[in-house]
């Protein structure tokens, strides 16, 4: 029996729900069945979960959406201490137990923030549909000396690639962490406000502040020691450094010549 037939049954259908959320290559498939099914190819984990109503019409387009799970799941505890460097996306489907191989799609969106309720006896899973851009204002770029550009992107145009090195992770001690090689490489400093890459993970780079150590925003989720890491250059947003680190002055978004304002007797003008 077809899903169409199965949920315009007023006796025979039996709707259950799964979630599908991913996170960077990892997939977290979650049901609200009463014990783990198979569908739509996949297994699904049955767990207490439950979801806020779907508000459909073009004026609830931007309204979020809470989904609850216990506080110690899986994919919650990925933001217990750091927030994930990737925009988890959650998808939600319909099926019914008496065809559970015709699985329809109900509900996607982005995952943009878990709150904690009850001493963190639940996590509150909030996500938002991919239409919700759509009703944001764009910011209107600030005009100052420093680079508006974020580095590496488009209007930045350098080249992400040649400013990256890839070495392995030494000792590791709480916010701080060598890599092999750096010293010899590149100058103290370089990385500084930069990040480091390890996996699907990474990390802001507070400081570089010697030869080969780094001390990052917070620590990564899983310990690099031994492994292969990728740190990438900094950039302060100054004009000396856009030309002197990066030799990409041509392309440098600040107005450094801009005059301040001047004081004179009669007070500001």
């Amino acid at each position: 029996m077809s899903y169409v037939v199965e949920e315009s049954s007023a006796e025979s259908g039996r709707p259950i729900e799964l979630f599908q959320i991913t996170l960077g290559s990892d997939v977290f498939r979650y049901t609200s069945a009463a014990e783990d099914i198979t569908a739509d190819g996949n297994d699904w984990n049955a767990i207490p979960i439950f979801r806020g109503e779907i508000e459909l019409g073009s004026d609830a387009r931007g309204n979020p959406l809470t989904v609850t799970v216990g506080g110690d799941n899986q994919f919650a505890q990925n933001f217990v201490e750091n927030a994930p460097p990737h925009m988890p996306e959650i998808e939600i489907f319909s099926v019914h137990f008496g065809d559970i191989s015709d699985v329809s799609k109900i509900w996607e969106g982005e995952i943009t923030e878990i709150v904690w309720v009850d001493d963190a006896a639940f996590a509150q899973i909030i996500a938002r549909p991919p239409e919700a851009g759509l009703d944001s204002r764009t910011p209107r770029r600030d005009s100052g000396a420093l680079c508006p550009y974020m580095l590496f992107d488009t209007q930045c145009t350098v080249s992400e690639a040649s400013h990256k090195y890839d070495g392995i992770a030494g000792s590791v001690s709480g916010n701080t962490l060598t890599v092999s090689g750096l010293d010899a490489a590149k100058l103290v400093g370089w990385a500084t406000a930069g990040k480091i890459v390890f996996g699907n993970d990474y990390r802001v780079i507070v400081a570089h502040t010697a030869t080969d150590t780094l001390e990052l925003g917070s620590p990564l989720n899983e310990d690099p020691t031994g492994e292969t890491v990728s740190v990438y250059a900094g950039c302060d947003h100054t004009l000396a450094t856009c030309n002197s680190k990066f030799s990409n002055a041509a392309n440098f978004g600040g107005r450094p010549y801009v005059p301040g304002r001047d004081i004179n007797e009669s007070g500001i003008s």
